[in-house]
């Protein structure tokens, strides 16, 4: 800053204006005044205070039971079922990424910083405290950490300087010769290990400021807002302030007892003298403020957006810094939202009306119990003992001078419009807050229908506190991620593998565009989980009815899974359906997609092929059976043929027979003829011829016959081999 050009703010200047702002800003819901103290109080069961010496002091719990009661429905609505924060896509292309942003952000928020305890802390804040304070920051912070080893080998040192994280820097090496001839070594190094990413952190309301006439809960057009926390000299050398005006700074300034309120009120010391008494200059307390605000450093007439951290608190007495800011780093959340007001109202607002007047019953009733138990007496003082008087005890002794000295007194006992006024009280608790210890509540159901008056009143309760969710999450948690998903990407996050739905991808956060439409998935309009489990059952039986339908067009695997890991978170089910499903918009799910596909496909394949093979055995059965048909008629004819031949046989046979026995006749009458006329040569040739005739013709007829029975046998085999062929 130069402090010679006439327009531009000197460092005075700039401490004047924060300082005027912190004098006009609002201490964060009366931060540490009255209300706070007092709520803390209520919340301990501190008030309304002690009562008269021998009466009741029973104290109602009642802000503190409704605050209970309520954190474990929120909690479960923002960490017991997975991310609560969508981004909207620009595109059906950009679907995917949408969801991957979405999630590495809620990565950021709830596992790279402490999330749940932040989000209890807030919510605890905002319903006691009537808002709670998240701050977001970016770190672009090193880690510097020394480190020495003795008695390396060459092998070890050079393992030492490859491994590990970051940059590593020798400041010292050492050689040593051992006796035995072998080099050790000895080494100092500098490690640096880049660390940068965002940091939440929940704000104590009493640190926190905000201008007085800001009218929304919306932080992001606040003119002025601040937090004043308190660090070490060391803690503020460290984060790189000029050491000169630290040392130079005045200490002590640790904001009083109103800082240390909370502790107090339970009777802690609260360590507001924390460094003073050490000795050691370093642990020396500073009241640091850090204030977000629009002023023209520069004096061109326009206001820029800086941040301002100065010491000093609401006096502030030293500048450290000036430097642009691109969005106020603080989101609020309130239970119930005051219109046209940063500041809501808490439970306590809502239910301490109610702890005072059950107080006062309690302790009524206690009061008459105690004197019906105990009742005072009326006495003779002359007659009496006084001494025994003051001494009350099952079968004690009263020392009287005359029967009837003393006398107990009435006491008209509360009746039961006592205890209806304490049941009154906690219906007007449950009414007011949207809780009650058991889930039925003590609300009367509406006419006679008596299971769905009670459901009717539930639902009351239920949207009731489904709308402080919903308040918290449209207040603080969307405009958190939206700050950090703006500076992972203008910070340019380096590039890392993020496991998303079960698949590792790679992130690069610099590369991503523009997003700033973002919707929440919690709060008001969600309904009782039972009512949205039986309504997902019917919708899970429906969609896998369609499902199996042919031709159907309703129902993809997208839709079914969909509704799985609705019906998973609504059974508060951390992650969804995640962890026991495969989401098929997935990497994963996508190969297994073309896996069953294409198992479905050689299913199929192999199907046809049996259905072919299976036609074609039927068609060669058939057509075996029509050769066997064949085969059977012509083995029958076959058969008619074998009979006729064989008859042909013996007929052939026969008239050979006949034809031999008359050659026989024939022989024997020549013979006879020979023997008659042996003496004459003629006749004994012509016997001889006619002897060799009928010999030749004889064996002749024998060979033919036996030639004719050998081939009508071998037809016959033949014919019977080819028709047991064809069967």
């Amino acid at each position: 800053m130069n402090e010679n050009e006439s327009n531009e703010l000197t460092e005075d200047d700039v401490l004047n204006i924060v300082g005027s702002e912190l004098s006009d800003a609002d201490n964060y819901q009366s931060g540490t005044g009255t209300d706070a103290e007092t709520a803390l109080d209520f919340y301990l069961g501190s008030t309304p205070g002690p009562a008269p010496e021998g009466r009741s002091s029973a104290v109602s719990t009642d802000v503190a039971d409704a605050i209970e009661w309520i954190m474990p429905q929120i909690m479960k609505a923002f960490v017991g079922r997975g991310q609560v924060v969508e981004f909207a896509p620009t595109g059906s292309a950009d679907e995917k990424q949408a969801d991957i942003e979405a999630a590495f952000v809620h990565d950021i928020f709830m596992n790279k910083n402490n999330g749940f305890v932040n989000l209890y802390t807030m919510v605890k804040d905002a319903l006691l405290q009537r808002n709670g304070v998240l701050e977001i920051e970016f770190v672009d912070d090193p880690k510097v950490a020394t480190e020495e080893y003795e008695n390396l080998t060459p092998p070890e040192l050079q393992a030492v300087m490859s491994s590990g994280a970051g940059e590593i820097e020798v400041d010292e090496v050492v050689e040593t010769e051992l006796p035995t001839g072998e080099v050790v070594y000895a080494v100092a190094l500098t490690r640096t290990v880049p660390h940068a990413g965002v940091e939440v952190r929940c704000v104590p309301p009493e640190e926190f400021r905000v201008n007085s006439y800001h009218n929304s809960i919306d932080l992001s057009t606040a003119s002025f807002t601040a937090r004043t926390y308190l660090a070490t000299r060391s803690e503020l050398l460290e984060a790189g302030f000029d050491p000169e005006k630290v040392n130079r700074a005045a200490t002590g300034e640790d904001g009083g007892s109103e800082r240390y309120y909370r502790f107090a009120a339970q009777g802690e010391d609260g360590g507001g003298e924390r460094g003073d008494s050490s000795g050691d200059r370093s642990q020396e307390i500073f009241e640091v403020t850090r204030s977000c605000m629009r002023m023209d450093i520069d004096g061109d007439g326009i206001a820029e957006l800086v941040q301002i951290i100065t010491l000093g608190g609401d006096t502030p007495s030293t500048l450290l810094s000036v430097e642009p800011l691109h969005e106020i780093p603080f989101v609020t959340a309130s239970t119930i939202i005051m219109p046209h007001k940063v500041t809501g109202l808490s439970i306590y607002d809502r239910i301490a009306p109610i702890q005072v007047q059950k107080t006062a019953l309690w302790r009524n009733i206690l009061d008459n119990l105690y004197l019906q138990n105990n009742r005072e007496k009326e006495v003779v003082t002359a007659n009496v003992n006084m001494d025994d008087l003051l001494e009350s005890k099952p079968g004690g002794i009263k020392r009287v001078t005359q029967a009837g000295s003393i006398r107990e007194m009435e006491v008209q006992p509360i009746g039961q419009e006592g205890y209806q006024m304490l049941e009154y009280l906690d219906s007007v608790r449950t009414g007011r807050s949207g809780v009650s210890p058991d889930t039925a509540g003590n609300a009367l159901p509406v006419g006679n229908d008596t299971a769905h008056g009670v459901e009717r009143v539930m639902s009351a309760k239920e949207e009731l506190t489904g709308l402080m969710i919903r308040a918290i999450a449209e207040s603080a948690i969307k405009p958190a991620y939206k700050i950090i998903r703006d500076m992972i990407v203008r910070n340019r996050l380096p590039a890392q593998e993020f496991k998303y739905k079960g698949d590792w991808q790679q992130v690069d956060p610099s590369s991503w565009g523009d997003r700033s439409t973002i919707s929440v998935t919690v709060g008001t309009g969600a309904g009782d989980d039972s009512r949205k489990q039986a309504a997902l059952q019917q919708v899970m039986i429906k969609q896998e009815t369609i499902f199996q339908a042919p031709g159907q067009t309703l129902v993809a695997a997208p839709q079914m899974y969909a509704a799985l890991d609705d019906f998973c978170k609504a059974s508060g089910l951390v992650g969804g359906a995640e962890q026991y499903f495969l989401d098929p918009n997935t990497e994963k799910g996508q190969q297994k997609a073309q896996q069953s596909q294409q198992q479905a496909q050689m299913e199929q394949q192999k199907q046809e092929a049996l259905e072919q093979a299976m036609a074609k055995a039927q068609q060669e059965l058939a057509a075996a059976e029509v050769m066997k048909g064949q085969a059977a008629l012509q083995s029958q004819q076959v058969k008619a043929e074998s009979e006729k031949i064989k008859a042909q046989a013996e007929f052939a046979k026969l008239e050979q027979k006949s034809e031999i026995d008359s050659l026989k006749t024939q022989l024997e009458a020549s013979q006879q003829l020979a023997a008659n006329a042996r003496d004459e040569a003629g006749i004994q040739v012509q016997v001889a011829q006619m002897q060799t005739n009928a010999a030749l013709k004889l064996t002749e007829l024998e060979v033919n016959a036996a030639r004719d029975l050998s081939q009508q046998a071998a037809d016959n085999a033949k014919q019977m081999d080819n028709g047991g062929n064809s069967e």
